[in-house]
């Protein structure tokens, strides 16, 4: 990429998140800056407007949600001005699992259908996130059986998808719908499916959180 600034900006958001699974998360915060300030020098439009794709999944493995959501709003209203429909149906969907994580469970559910509606068919990663967003909101409403269809639907969309963290999420979040609904044990092995993949992928922060899950459920 030496001499093309753009495409070094879309690197350094790459690398922002593979150092921030290793843990170096102000490594990955510095990186991601430099990608921010330089593609809004270079003026790539909608690449500068959802950065925070990359960005939200640093702060969310540092467990800064704060940080997260406020990277995905800026780009949602960003996105939002110039009716721009691809990357923010995928910021939507971020930050409704954001919001839910948050307890913040109407604001959650309307940016859940916001991505339903944006998403294209064939755009798996916000069709699931949305997906899983939903289910997550319905499970906490108490609404078990459509909770744990959603999200299996959202398990089933990502099975052949070569991204791993995807998958692993998406099976972590389905086991979180079924330890809502106090099915425990048909939750234990999604976490331990989940676990391996992190682990494969190498991503220690999302690892130690499905560690932390499975020791709550007495399955570590």
């Amino acid at each position: 990429a030496q001499g093309d600034r753009k495409t070094a900006a879309i690197v350094m958001n790459a690398l922002a998140q593979l150092r921030a699974m290793n843990g170096e998360f102000e490594e990955a915060r510095n990186l991601y800056r430099q990608a921010q300030a330089t593609l809004a020098e270079v003026g790539s439009g909608i690449e500068a407007s959802s950065t925070s794709i990359e960005t939200s999944r640093v702060e969310l493995l540092a467990n800064d949600v704060d940080a997260a959501e406020r990277e995905l709003r800026r780009d949602d209203a960003a996105l939002a001005a110039i009716d721009e429909a691809y990357f923010r149906s995928t910021v939507a969907a971020i930050l409704a699992n954001v919001l839910w994580r948050r307890g913040s469970l109407d604001e959650a559910d309307s940016y859940a259908q916001l991505a339903r509606q944006l998403a294209d068919e064939d755009d798996v990663w916000s069709q699931a996130a949305w997906r899983t967003a939903q289910a997550k909101v319905l499970a906490e409403r108490d609404r078990l059986d459509e909770a744990i269809a959603l999200a299996q639907a959202a398990v089933d969309l990502v099975t052949s998808t070569e991204d791993v963290e995807l998958r692993a999420q998406t099976l972590a979040d389905l086991g979180s719908v079924l330890v809502r609904a106090r099915r425990e044990e048909e939750a234990g092995p999604l976490f331990r499916e989940a676990l391996q993949l992190y682990e494969q992928k190498g991503d220690r922060p999302s690892a130690a959180l499905v560690r932390r899950q499975l020791a709550e459920l007495g399955q570590a």
